[in-house]
């Protein structure tokens, strides 16, 4: 089956997260950071695309993207395919450095485009790589502190939903950004007050059970290794669950001891959650 397409909206912002094949490093060297910021630059504004923000992670990238000329798929392709190539080379190898296709999903409100901005620059703190967003070099965050914002990046419209003027502004983003609650919020995507997000097949349908996987993770606000807790999940955890098993039943992407397998839980305790909210 071919790849699902994805749809074109100018002006459109999407929060995009790009892992490495099988989550490795793709990155070795401060000036490997550095290499995919000029080449963002050269990317996006080549597009006129912008950033309202982003963060280079050791293994993954996350980056809430605006388009215009170009579609997210064509900048994306480009832009890691311009960076495989040039780490390629420095490696001198050969592979697929970055994990099948990007995950990208529309932002569609203010309160989403904060909260997305927010949750991409504390990754590194929620990850353990910084003590505060501040110190990560890898960002935009500082650039919304008043720091010199790369020409690819764009801070005003987030700032101005966030004040009225610029020093408001600042300052309010400053508090959802700062302190131990702050580095503890959930991914925008993340499950609230009993609410489950909407977790939508890619048009075309989902090519494969990691796929699956990684977008309910996204919409729930986990991580994949979440999904194999013990005995007395989260609740978002069990919804998930739920999910996976459901799309991967819907789509005929494996069998249910397949996803449990996948999910790194029993078949036993995967089969109890299901008798108990649906039916395989």
């Amino acid at each position: 089956m071919g790849r699902p397409l994805r749809i074109h909206a100018t002006g459109a912002i999407y929060h995009v997260t790009l892992r490495g094949n099988h989550r490795a490093a793709i990155f070795d060297t401060p000036e490997d950071y550095a290499a995919l910021d000029s080449l963002a630059f050269n990317v996006l504004t080549g597009g006129n695309a912008r950033a309202h923000a982003y963060c280079w992670m050791p293994n993954h990238l996350h980056i809430l993207l605006q388009v215009q000329d170009e579609s997210a798929s064509g900048l994306m392709r480009d832009l890691a395919g311009r960076y495989s190539r040039y780490l390629q080379a420095r490696r001198e190898t050969t592979g697929q450095l970055f994990d099948r296709r990007f995950f990208s999903q529309s932002v569609t409100s203010d309160r989403y485009l904060v909260a997305a901005a927010r949750y991409i620059h504390l990754n590194p703190v929620r990850a353990g790589l910084a003590a505060s967003a501040d110190i990560y070099p890898w960002s935009a965050h500082r650039a919304y502190l008043g720091g010199r914002a790369p020409a690819w990046v764009a801070t005003g419209l987030v700032l101005g939903i966030l004040g009225a003027d610029n020093q408001a502004a600042v300052a309010a983003y400053r508090r959802l950004t700062e302190g131990p609650e702050a580095a503890a919020a959930k991914s925008p995507f993340g499950y609230h007050g009993g609410r489950e997000p909407s977790v939508e097949p890619p048009r075309g349908g989902w090519a494969s059970l990691d796929q699956v996987i990684e977008a309910f993770c996204e919409a729930y606000g986990i991580r994949r290794e979440d999904l194999a807790s013990g005995t007395r999940p989260p609740v978002a955890v069990t919804a998930a669950r739920v999910g996976i098993a459901q799309a991967a039943s819907a789509s005929r992407l494996g069998s249910l001891r397949d996803v449990a397998r996948s999910l790194g839980c029993s078949h036993a305790a995967l089969s109890q959650t299901l008798a108990r909210q649906t039916r395989w």
